[in-house]
C-alpha cells in the first residue's frame, strides 16, 4: 500500500487546481536540492531519537518519563537559536 502512495500523490497534486506541493517548484535545482537535504536531515533525527531512546531505556535502564527528560538538553538549544539568529 505505501508503495503506491507517492505515484498517486503526484497524480492528484497534478490534478488539483490548488496543490498542497505545486509540481513545478520541484523542477528549480536549488529547490528541489534544499527539500531532500531537509528531507534527509528529518529521517536521520528521527532515526537518531528512535534508537537513542531505544538505547537509553532498555540498555541504561532509564524509565520512559527519565528518557523524555534526558532530551531536554538537545531541545533547548534548538528552540532558543531562531530567536537568536540574524533576519536575512
Amino acid at each position: 500500500m505505501a508503495r503506491n502512495e507517492p505515484p498517486a500523490f503526484v497524480t492528484l497534486e497534478a490534478k488539483t487546481n490548488s496543490p498542497l506541493l505545486p509540481l513545478h517548484i520541484l523542477t528549480e535545482r536549488n529547490r528541489a536540492g534544499s527539500y531532500l537535504s531537509v528531507g534527509l536531515a528529518v529521517i536521520s533525527m528521527f532515526g537518531m531519537f528512535l534508537f537513542l531512546s531505544y538505547y537509553l531505556q532498555l540498555v541504561k535502564g532509564y524509565s520512559p518519563s527519565e528518557t523524555g527528560v534526558a532530551f531536554l538538553p538537545w531541545q533547548l538549544p534548538r528552540s532558543s537559536a531562531p530567536c537568536s539568529s540574524p533576519r536575512g
